[in-house]
């Protein structure tokens, strides 16, 4: 990170079919917390057991955004972040599904996970930074709080050009200004 100016890291799914709560992965987490940057969990394709059982669409377009958002609330449910309380994370495709079920999420494992210090919901809204990652329609915006907001890419994979991703940050961030 410090020779190469790199701002944080970027994991791709599982590795070797093992998330991040994994204790493997505890190095990499304590060097991100040490260092102070955030890891961009990008999505992967899901398990070949879940793809089988999903036929075609556990790729891109729905499965490997699931995928990446239960990669997440494991790490939340691990207890990931109470292990690293300054561990920053950030998910793409508008927070890979959790901001819109975060209230059931919250409400409905809360409760179950007696071993966590604080309620589900307050990790993701504390320590995940959601960006759109090339999903650039307006509703999801109107889910998340400006804080947690990033202006973000998949560029090259994304052929969005900047100045459309542009008028639609200005357009959210009227809207956050003035529809308070």
């Amino acid at each position: 990170m410090n020779t190469l100016g790199f701002k944080g890291a970027l994991i791709a799914g599982r590795t070797n079919d093992r998330y991040l709560d994994d204790p493997s992965f505890h190095p990499i987490l304590e060097a991100a917390v040490a260092l102070d940057v955030p890891i961009y969990l990008h999505p992967t394709f899901p398990s070949k057991v879940v793809q089988d059982a999903y036929y075609g669409f556990a790729t891109f377009g729905w499965g490997w955004h699931m995928e990446t958002g239960i990669h997440a609330l494991r790490m939340i449910l691990g207890g990931v972040f109470d292990r690293y309380p300054g561990l920053q994370l950030i998910l793409g495709h508008w927070g890979e599904m959790i901001p819109f079920y975060l209230a059931r999420v919250n409400e409905a494992l809360s409760p179950a996970a007696k071993h966590l210090q604080r309620p589900v919901a307050d990790y993701f809204l504390q320590q995940v930074y959601v960006t759109p990652s090339g999903m650039f329609t307006l509703p999801p915006f109107l889910k998340l709080r400006m804080a947690t907001l990033k202006r973000c890419s998949n560029f090259p994979q994304n052929k969005l050009n900047r100045r459309g991703s542009l008028i639609l940050t200005r357009r959210y961030l009227d809207f956050a200004h003035f529809g308070k």
